[in-house]
């Protein structure tokens, strides 16, 4: 996604690589809404805002009858609206309410609903998902990534990163990508 942040291109581009293992129209529409997400969070947007911002630019998608897949855009939506009229249960209420299973209906509701209930703390939203069981690691993987965009390396707790196997490595290779990606920015 580094690569292509400012391409008109984007969200075709997330289309093919998504179709290449899963070629049906609800995944795809989830990998939209989470490339969407995504580039709100990395433009510095707040969490609340750029989850209502890509699920706008996810609708005028639906809208468009150009656009294949409305059915898959609307089930995200749903879903969206779901997670959003449920922020009052704690993050395992909420999972257990839409899944702990791995399939997107229930793990991407379920890692946005952790996304929107910790926006600011990443060790709070992490734990919470993996407290909530089931298949925690696709959601921490979802969260993370959006976590990530949002708070940068340094919203990781350092004695987490300190952990890390290759933490040097990886360092390193964090670096260069944020390196890379500021080109495009």
């Amino acid at each position: 996604m580094v690569r292509y942040y400012h391409s008109p291109d984007l969200l075709s581009l997330v289309e093919q690589a998504t179709r290449v293992c899963q070629n049906n129209e609800e995944t795809v529409a989830y990998m939209k809404m989470n490339a969407l997400l995504l580039l709100q969070l990395l433009n510095g947007q707040e969490v609340a805002d750029a989850v209502q911002d890509a699920d706008k630019q996810l609708l005028a998608l639906e809208s468009d009858p150009a656009s294949r897949g409305s059915h898959g855009i609307h089930q995200v939506r749903l879903k969206t609206k779901q997670t959003v009229d449920r922020l009052a249960l704690d993050v395992t209420e909420a999972t257990l309410s839409f899944a702990q299973s791995c399939p997107l209906p229930g793990s991407y509701p379920s890692a946005l609903h952790a996304l929107l209930k910790c926006p600011d703390d990443f060790q709070a939203a992490i734990l919470a998902t993996l407290r909530a069981g089931g298949d925690n690691a696709g959601r921490a993987a979802m969260l993370g990534t959006w976590l990530g965009a949002h708070l940068g390396m340094e919203g990781i707790p350092e004695r987490w990163r300190a952990k890390l196997t290759n933490k040097d490595r990886i360092s390193k290779a964090a670096g260069a990508i944020v390196a890379q990606a500021r080109q495009y920015w």
